[in-house]
């Protein structure tokens, strides 16, 4: 949450810049999102600081669209990936439908227990889902092996 003391900076620095940011949105469309997540927020957190969000309690679809969430589950829903996956994602991915425990896929893969941790989450990241079945089933989906 932005500070109550810098609020009219805050709101100074986003109207200074609001032209430019819609200017880069309308060019580059949804893939302008990660240059502007701060300022968005920045804009977000005052509305909500000033009790002004846009449609009231319904404020929040039209904030995630701003910062791109639309994007991502659009694609996802289209069966498209946002990031590729690494080489070590796919052997990781491959692994996941069968009966092995991630240490016993890390012992099958020569890696250790936290490598295929922090792979799998990130792979569960790039595949937008929380666990081990739905990223097998959007793998499918997505035509991944």
């Amino acid at each position: 949450m932005v500070e109550r003391g810098p609020l009219r900076q805050v709101g100074r620095l986003c109207r200074e810049f609001a032209a430019a940011a819609d200017e880069l949105e309308a060019t580059w469309g949804d893939a302008a999102a990660p240059a502007l997540t701060l300022l968005r927020t920045a804009e977000g957190q005052l509305a909500h600081a000033h009790d002004d969000l846009p449609g009231g309690a319904g404020g929040a679809a039209v904030a995630e669209g701003r910062v791109g969430r639309r994007a991502v589950d659009a694609r996802h829903e289209q069966h498209v990936l946002v990031e590729e996956l690494t080489d070590r994602e796919r052997s990781i991915l491959r692994a996941l439908p069968g009966p092995l425990t991630l240490r016993e896929i890390g012992g099958e893969l020569f890696l250790s227990l936290n490598t295929v941790k922090g792979c799998t989450k990130n792979l569960y990241r790039k595949l937008g889902v929380g666990g081990r079945e739905e990223a097998v089933s959007r793998a499918r989906a997505v035509g991944l092996p």
